[in-house]
């Protein structure tokens, strides 16, 4: 735990060196977003579903065709599955997983246009996984024994980043769409004996404010 904090706190002390030009205090972070995310694993004994994310960013080179954008960002993302085996005995019926993990994802943005814009954005990010919780009946021969919740131990991990959307002026300011693709480079499983490998990767829908 203490491990991936450290990593977390050096790229946190990276972000800010990084913005240390900013004269405004408030605008080491210039841009919050929240979206909607859906799993995209392709296993077959899990079924996809709806989960959330929100973060906050600093843009840099703002006056720039390509931006730099970091930040930190927290995300859920959930799938579900019927059943899995737990011994000859027993298994567990009508499970849940939920991910949740902190991203610190730094990311280029290449802009079209002038005044509304549209652009595309591409790049790593860092994750710090708090946890993998599995909920469930256990069943023995038949008969249900009642809820159980594992979670798995606090890891990290790396993903690749691509997105798609629109900037448009509101106010003085800017209202960002943006439909990104995350894809995690390791499994998720981590804690659990399962029959088989649980992916993360996950498409997600989102708005944003820029200021």
């Amino acid at each position: 735990m203490k491990t991936y904090l450290s990593n977390l706190a050096f790229l946190l002390i990276a972000f800010v060196g990084q913005t240390q030009t900013v004269k405004n205090p408030t605008q080491i972070f210039n841009e919050a977003r929240f979206s909607i995310n859906y799993s995209a694993t392709d296993n077959t004994n899990i079924s996809n579903t709806i989960g959330f994310g929100t973060g906050i960013y600093h843009t840099s080179f703002k006056e720039s065709k390509v931006n730099l954008v970091a930040g930190l960002g927290y995300t859920r993302t959930n799938l579900t599955a019927e059943s899995r085996t737990l011994s000859f005995d027993e298994k567990l019926e009508n499970i849940k997983y939920a991910f949740h993990k902190i991203a610190v994802p730094v990311t280029a943005r290449f802009n079209f246009g002038s005044k509304a814009k549209v652009f595309a954005e591409l790049g790593p990010q860092f994750n710090v996984n708090l946890t993998l919780r599995e909920e469930g009946n256990k069943v023995r021969n038949g008969q249900e024994l009642g809820a159980v919740s594992t979670k798995s131990n606090t890891y990290s991990n790396l993903s690749a980043l691509g997105a798609l959307g629109a900037i448009l002026p509101f106010k003085n300011k800017e209202i960002l769409i943006r439909a990104a693709y995350t894809y995690n480079f390791s499994d998720y499983n981590i804690g659990f004996k399962q029959d088989w490998i649980m992916t993360n990767h996950y498409f997600s829908l989102g708005v944003g404010y820029k200021w």
